[in-house]
This record gives structure tokens, C-alpha cells and sequence, in this order.
């Protein structure tokens, strides 16, 4: 990084912002600079400030702007043949990847940006991009895999002094050793995590370690401390506008509230969590897209390319296979990848579509949302692929009870929602009941020995003003009264009518 701003210190005020997490100002900063090298024919300087802006956005969770500025930016330095100041862009590009879900895409170009920081000598580089690798396999709980790079992370963060960088990964260390049972070292790392991100300016990494050690407090039972941590935390995030780390914050103090015994404030934060969730998930869905239309665009002109080297026979056949990749990309649009059924893109779509037609022609429409009881302890303890498995039986049940016009799409995770055009509330009900107990009743042993499988429901019916968004919150909160109730049952009793237009 020292050398970057030894060559270019016009950089020097984003930098700051970045490193102190004032996204915004990052943000506003490099575009002010790219505007300005651009007026002075600096095209190095240019295409850098862009690059940053595009980290900036990033943070911001501002996936479609982020990639637009990251690989603007990657191309034009690519041409000017500086592969030491792509190699950070590349890493962003990667966490835009992870954070959008493509672990795939992103573990390559973390491997491509971690070959450019080593054959150019950027050892805080180099660090930064192991402990996102390592926090990547964390996020997947593969946790294993993450022991290596965040070892070698460590390493080489503290050898170089980079404080806030060596807290972040402390904490993702305590993670995999928080999942391997020890306790006490997971409490530790924890601790010394806060210690050390509290030295440094980035106010994420002072957030992040929080959750962490309030997360780990609230299971054992210390209440009181965890949540002060983690009321602490969420201030940071908020401070910093950094929405996911927001709906993640929010999300550990509504568990936290809950093994207290307070489920009014924990019910607060949950609903607070998935209003946060929405927007952060809602741009990545906007971003998905747009990275599909442009992958699909940019396959047209290689296949054009193609096809104008192959004329006469091949050109049918080439022809025949972009059209067919042309198909296939409508359908990975609106499909989730693994149960086959609708994906959250097609959710949004289609609800306000239905809603619409509810009013159109007077006849009532309801929604459900559907979560797995205790899944992630069946991904614990039989493995993913397992759990993978279990999730495509789940649909299969789901969409068996199903009509011709309902619509079922996974919603995120284990989280399901069902759409039940000119139904009301109390038919949607049985309707959600009949398939709550096929989940009891199912034999499971196919799937994995002693394994069993219940869901709880939320039900809710729209309203003459009631909005998309509006009504799966209604549903959601029935639906954590479900589980605040028991789990394992349908909650459709009338609560607050939708009332925001």
C-alpha cells in the first residue's frame, strides 16, 4: 500500500476513508479524483480511482456499481500493463463474488489476485487476500479448509505490524476453533480480537469482533455481556452504514434477546434483521442479473466471432448452441440452482404481479414463509451434502401440495415462501398444515440414518393495501412466533393488518 501512495499520494484521502470505514466518503473521494486525473490525461491515475470506488461501493454492498467501476478498472490497467495495482482490484472482484454467493467464482479470482500481490511483493496484499479466502471456507463451514490461510495470514499481518488486518482474522480463527469446541481459546482469540481491530481505525473489523465474542457469551449463557457486545457492535456497523454487517448484527442480538427470554426485543431485532437482509439481498439480486446480462452479452459476440470463422455447415451448429446457452440463462434467472424451484428473483417478480391481480378482480391472495427447524444443526452433524439433499426432498414435498398456480421459491438458506393466488388466510392455513405434517411424517432414512425434518409456517393475507414487501414481513413475524412458540406448527392467526401502501 506504501508504495502505491509513494507513486500516486493523490490517493492518500481515499485511502484514509477506506481504512477508517467512511465508505461513503471513499467512495465520493475517488470519484472526485478519477474526474479530475481524466481532465489531465492521467489514465493510470484514472483507472486507479475507479478501482477504488469500486471497493468502496463494495463495503457499500452496491454489487452491480462495484463490479462496473472494479472491472472498468481491471481492463484499462490491464492494457496499461500495471498487473501490481490489478491484483487488489481483482481481490474485490472476488469479495463481490462471495458476497453475491458464487463461491466458485470468487476462490478463483482470490487465487488469481493472491498469484499477482506474491509476484509483485505486496505482503500486506497478500495477507489481506488469505484471511478473506480463509473467511470465505468460514462463511461455508468448511472449517478446515479455513485453518491454513488464516494461519498463514496471521503470520504475516503481524509480522507487518497491519493491526486492524490481524484482529479481523484473529476473529475468524475464533470461529473455527469456537466449531472445534474449544471454548476457551475461541473466548480468547475473541478478546484479543477486540484488543487489537480497537487499536487500528477500521471500524468494521472493531464490529465484527464483537458479534464474535457476544455470539459466543449468549450460548454460554452469559446474557448480559453479550449483549452489551453486541448493542456495542451494531453501533459501529451503523455508524459505518455497512448494511450487511448491520442484518448480520441484528440477527446474533435477536438470538441473543431470544436465550434471555426476552422476545419482545427479540422479535425488534429480527424483524430489524430482515428489513436490513432484504436490501442487502435485493441488490444482490439486481446485481446477479445484470452480471447474467452481460455474461450473455458478452457470449453473443464470441459466438459471433465464431460463427463468421465457421460459415456454412458449422454455423447451424454454432448458431443452435448460443441459442440453447440463450435458454439457459432465462432459466438460471428465475431458478435457484439446487432445488429446481423459483429463486428470491422470481419472488419479486411475480408477488406484486399477483398482488395486482388480487385487486383487479377482488378475489383474496396469501403468502407463506417456510423455515427448516434446527437445520443448520443437521448441516453440522451429517455434512452439506447431506443438508443439500434434504433441501431438494423438502421442495419435493413442498411442490407435491401444491396447485398449478401457486408459486413456491426458496427464499434464502433453509427459507422457503409460498404464494397462494385467490386463497384466503384460513385455506392457505390447512393448505401450509397438509405439508407441515408430510415433512413430520416423511420417512427420512434415504436421505441419512435417524434423520428427521420439521418446518414451521407464517401465513398472512394481503389486504386492499398492502405491498410485496409489506406482506412477507407479516408472514416472516408470524412465522418467528412459530418458532418462538415451539417450532414445528403454522401460525396464521390474525396479528396487524398490511398497512403501509
Amino acid at each position: 500500500m506504501n508504495d502505491v501512495l509513494k507513486e500516486f499520494p493523490q490517493l492518500g484521502p481515499t485511502i484514509e476513508s477506506f481504512t477508517r470505514s467512511n465508505f461513503q466518503d471513499a467512495e465520493r473521494q475517488a470519484l472526485a479524483l478519477r474526474d479530475e486525473s481524466h481532465r489531465l490525461k492521467n489514465r493510470t491515475l484514472e483507472s486507479l480511482a475507479t478501482g477504488w470506488a469500486g471497493a468502496a461501493l463494495t463495503q457499500q454492498s452496491r454489487y452491480q456499481e462495484a463490479m462496473e467501476h472494479l472491472q472498468a478498472a481491471i481492463a484499462s490497467l490491464t492494457e496499461l500493463g500495471r498487473p501490481d495495482l490489478t491484483a487488489r482490484l481483482h481481490n474485490y472482484v472476488a469479495v463481490v463474488y462471495e458476497e453475491l454467493g458464487d463461491f466458485d467464482a470468487a476462490f478463483v479470482t482470490y487465487e488469481q489476485a493472491l498469484a499477482g500481490a506474491r509476484a509483485t511483493g505486496q505482503r500486506e496484499l497478500e495477507g489481506r487476500i488469505l484471511g478473506n479466502i480463509g473467511e470465505a471456507y468460514v462463511n461455508l463451514d468448511r472449517f478446515d479448509e479455513a485453518r491454513e490461510p488464516l494461519e498463514q495470514a496471521s503470520l504475516l499481518l503481524e509480522d507487518l505490524g497491519e493491526w486492524a488486518l490481524q484482529g479481523w482474522v484473529l476473529w475468524a480463527q475464533g470461529r473455527v476453533v469456537q466449531k472445534h469446541g474449544d471454548v476457551d481459546a475461541a473466548r480468547d482469540m475473541f478478546v484479543r480480537a477486540i484488543e487489537i481491530t480497537d487499536r487500528g481505525l477500521g471500524v468494521r473489523g472493531r464490529a465484527e469482533a464483537r458479534v464474535g465474542l457476544g455470539s459466543l457469551y449468549s450460548e454460554l449463557g452469559r446474557h448480559d455481556e453479550a449483549i452489551g457486545l453486541l448493542e456495542e457492535a451494531l453501533v459501529l456497523a451503523q455508524s459505518v452504514r455497512n448494511r450487511r454487517e448491520v442484518f448480520k448484527t441484528h440477527l446474533a442480538l435477536s438470538q441473543a434477546y431470544e436465550r434471555a427470554g426476552n422476545l419482545e426485543k427479540a422479535l425488534e431485532n429480527y424483524k430489524a434483521f430482515h428489513q436490513a437482509r432484504t436490501e442487502v439481498y435485493d441488490e444482490a439480486a439486481r446485481a446477479t442479473t445484470h452480471l447474467l446480462k452481460v455474461e450473455t452479452e458478452l457470449s453473443k459476440e464470441r459466438f459471433e466471432r465464431e460463427i463468421w470463422r465457421l460459415r456454412n455447415v458449422e454455423l447451424a451448429t454454432a448458431l443452435e448452441h448460443l441459442e440453447e446457452q440463450a435458454r439457459q440463462l432465462v432459466r438460471l434467472s428465475v431458478r435457484d440452482g439446487l432445488t429446481g424451484v423459483f429463486n428470491r428473483r422470481h419472488l419479486d417478480e411475480q408477488l406484486p404481479s399477483e398482488l395486482a391481480r388480487a385487486r383487479r378482480t377482488g378475489q383474496p391472495l396469501s403468502v407463506a414463509m417456510i423455515d427448516l427447524d434446527n437445520f443448520k444443526r443437521i448441516n453440522d452433524s451429517v455434512g452439506h451434502a447431506v443438508g443439500d439433499k434434504a433441501l431438494q426432498a423438502i421442495a419435493d414435498v413442498i411442490g407435491s401440495h401444491l396447485r398449478q398456480s401457486d408459486v413456491l421459491a426458496r427464499y434464502g438458506g433453509e427459507e422457503f415462501a409460498l404464494v397462494f393466488p385467490d386463497t384466503g388466510e384460513e385455506a392457505a392455513a390447512a393448505a401450509c398444515e397438509r405439508i407441515r405434517a408430510a415433512i413430520e411424517t416423511r420417512d427420512w432414512t434415504d436421505i441419512s440414518l435417524n434423520l428427521g425434518l420439521t418446518a414451521s409456517f407464517g401465513v398472512a393475507q394481503a389486504d386492499a393495501t398492502c405491498d410485496a414487501g409489506t406482506l412477507l414481513d407479516e408472514a416472516d413475524a408470524r412465522l418467528y412466533a412459530a418458532k418462538a412458540a415451539g417450532r414445528n406448527r403454522v401460525v396464521a392467526s390474525p396479528g396487524q393488518p398490511c398497512e403501509k401502501a
